[in-house]
């Protein structure tokens, strides 16, 4: 699933955003590699770029990771990555609520951060850079599970299925700071 806010379908770029989601490991058995469980993503292929905001799952070890890169073009090789948080407790066979706010952008004088919360506690508070600098290719949001099998990624019949059940993603743009966690929160739960 990808989606986001705007007609054209990019996530705005220097603005308020907020972003949240329910989700459910159902059945899930651990296994040694990486998935990703939801990410903000940028680039056309032109230039390969990691997703600059996800939520990873490794064993039974939930991680967020941002990136960011000013330089232009961006690289892998001259991204830098903050790991913001990491949980020992992934959600097997229960909800979990995540609630993100954040404004996107490589660039520190423009005022970019990320607040995390997980079923309305406060997990990351981040004050930085997020994302790339790559106008060309304005980031978007992706929600779904994407297994890392190897390297290249190729889809492999020997990964072995899984079952991630996601509740009523929501994304709100908020220039006039009306909204609140409880807000979002309550209205993912209530769906």
């Amino acid at each position: 699933m990808i989606f986001s806010p705007t007609p054209d379908g990019k996530l705005p770029v220097g603005q308020d955003i907020w972003f949240a989601f329910g989700i459910r490991l159902q059945d899930w058995v651990v296994s040694p590699d990486e998935q990703i469980l939801m990410q903000w993503h940028q680039g056309d292929g032109s230039i390969l770029l990691n997703p600059f905001l996800a939520l990873l799952l490794k064993g039974d070890t939930l991680r967020i990771d941002s990136k960011f890169n000013a330089a232009d073009p961006p690289s892998r090789t001259t991204t830098s990555t903050v790991t913001q948080w990491q949980s020992t407790h992934a959600p097997i066979n229960a909800w979990t609520y995540f609630v993100l706010k954040a404004r996107i952008s490589p660039f520190p004088a423009d005022g970019a951060y990320l607040k995390v919360w997980r079923d309305g506690v406060p997990i990351v508070d981040y004050r930085g850079p997020l994302g790339y600098n790559y106008p060309e290719s304005p980031p978007y949001l992706k929600v779904g599970h994407y297994q890392w099998v190897t390297p290249y990624n190729p889809w492999s019949d020997a990964a072995p299925t899984k079952t991630v059940l996601y509740r009523s993603p929501l994304l709100v743009q908020d220039p006039a700071g009306k909204y609140s966690e409880v807000d979002l929160r309550a209205n993912v739960m209530s769906h």
